[in-house]
């Protein structure tokens, strides 16, 4: 989906309700308007939560960790009613981004996909832009389900 916001036409895409997804430059642009997570390793600015990660298979175990954990914390607060649009933002809006997504749905109560591996296919149909790392998709899928 592309949308027309103030003159500019943005690759923003819509996930699930209140949840998106976009690239670098959207993040300059919307950062300061969303609850805006960050997954690349600079910052937009402005008030965001900033998680680096990398999109190969360089990160640590502790590194993944913490990205599935805060996943699951931003699932926790939208299936307590948390109502802002989170726009959740990577370089180029296709792998981190997407993947962190598919996290959040999969630990979402409000869904009936089951599996990491279902969720990531459900949105690669939902939104074309969606290219996730092959490497950094086969990590957390390993983690996943290592830890149940």
């Amino acid at each position: 989906t592309i949308f027309h916001i103030f003159g500019r036409v943005t690759s923003m895409d819509r996930i699930d309700d209140n949840l998106f997804v976009g690239d670098w430059q959207d993040a300059q642009e919307y950062a300061h308007k969303y609850f805006t997570i960050s997954l690349t390793q600079e910052s937009p600015g402005g008030e965001h939560l900033h998680y680096p990660i990398r999109d190969d298979s360089q990160n640590t175990k502790f590194r993944l960790l913490g990205f599935i954990q805060l996943a699951m914390t931003v699932s926790s607060f939208r299936d307590a009613g948390f109502d802002r649009t989170i726009f959740v933002h990577c370089a180029a809006g296709q792998s981190r981004s997407v993947l962190f997504s598919s996290l959040v749905l999969l630990y979402s109560h409000k869904n009936n996909l089951d599996t990491f591996g279902d969720v990531a296919e459900y949105i690669v149909e939902q939104y074309p832009g969606a290219n996730p790392s092959p490497q950094l998709k086969t990590q957390i899928k390993k983690i996943v389900l290592d830890n149940g």
